[in-house]
Formats: structure tokens, C-alpha cells, sequence
């Protein structure tokens, strides 16, 4: 593993001065780049998507994540494109479980993807969760 400290106001260090620092070849360089930058903004892109998910607002999700506002329209627009392989694997068999490590999200996340267009009682039969009714008590219970 190299660790490389560059200065990210420096834009003019190119994927060649990087391999040859790190003692690697230009594509090499440039591909591992490449993978930061997909890991980063597929961070990012989970995060929004979270927070939107938790009801955040998207002024409080820019805000706090320190982006500018078009980021996080952008983001939450492609929403829908992250849901999708996921839903079509659940459809399949897939466990929430396994669906969750693949993607790296959190299990809650893939639960409430999992469970958007169904019905509570969709929900909690998907849950194995019994429902109760409340019971009418006799009057000399409460004395």
C-alpha cells in the first residue's frame, strides 16, 4: 500500500508524476484515482440518500454535509438508479442481509427500499411480525 500526500490545490500533478512518486506506471496511478474518486462519491451518494430517506430536508442535507445544492439534487435524482439493482435482487430471493453487504449500505436502508411500495400489512407479514389486536378488558380488571 503507498500513501501519497498531495496538495489538492495543486492541479497541476499529473497521473505520470504520481506513478512515478509512487513508483507505479500512469494507468496504474490513474485507475487507483479513478476508485477513489467512485468510492468517495458513492459515499457521498449513500449518505444523501440516507438522510433523504430519514426525512432530512435537502437545504439541512446540504448544510451538513458541506455540499453545494445542485450536488445533492444530482444525487437524490440518480436515487431511484441505486434502489433498483437492489429491489431486483430482493425479488429474487436475496436476503436484506446479503443485499446490504454487497452494496455496503446499512441494513435499514435496504429495508426501507425493500418495503416503499408496500402496504403496513405487506410489511409486517415481510417481517414474520404477528398482528395483535387490542383486547376489550372486563370492567374488574381495572378495580
Amino acid at each position: 500500500m503507498f500513501i501519497l500526500v498531495v496538495d489538492s490545490n495543486n492541479s497541476s500533478l499529473r497521473f505520470a508524476d504520481i506513478g512515478k512518486a509512487i513508483g507505479r506506471s500512469r494507468q496504474t496511478a490513474g485507475s487507483c484515482i479513478a476508485d477513489l474518486r467512485a468510492a468517495t462519491q458513492l459515499g457521498l451518494g449513500i449518505k444523501i440518500t440516507r438522510m433523504h430517506r430519514l426525512g432530512i430536508s435537502q437545504d439541512r442535507i446540504t448544510k451538513r454535509l458541506e455540499q453545494v445544492r445542485e450536488t445533492i439534487r444530482n444525487h437524490l435524482a440518480k436515487t431511484p438508479e441505486l434502489a433498483n439493482p437492489s429491489n431486483a435482487d430482493l425479488s429474487k430471493g436475496f436476503t436484506v442481509a446479503l443485499e446490504a453487504e454487497k452494496h455496503g449500505w446499512a441494513e435499514p436502508l435496504v429495508w426501507s427500499i425493500a418495503f416503499e411500495s408496500k402496504s403496513d400489512l405487506d410489511r409486517f407479514k415481510a417481517l414474520n411480525w404477528g398482528l395483535r389486536t387490542w383486547v376489550k378488558f372486563p370492567e374488574a380488571c381495572f378495580v
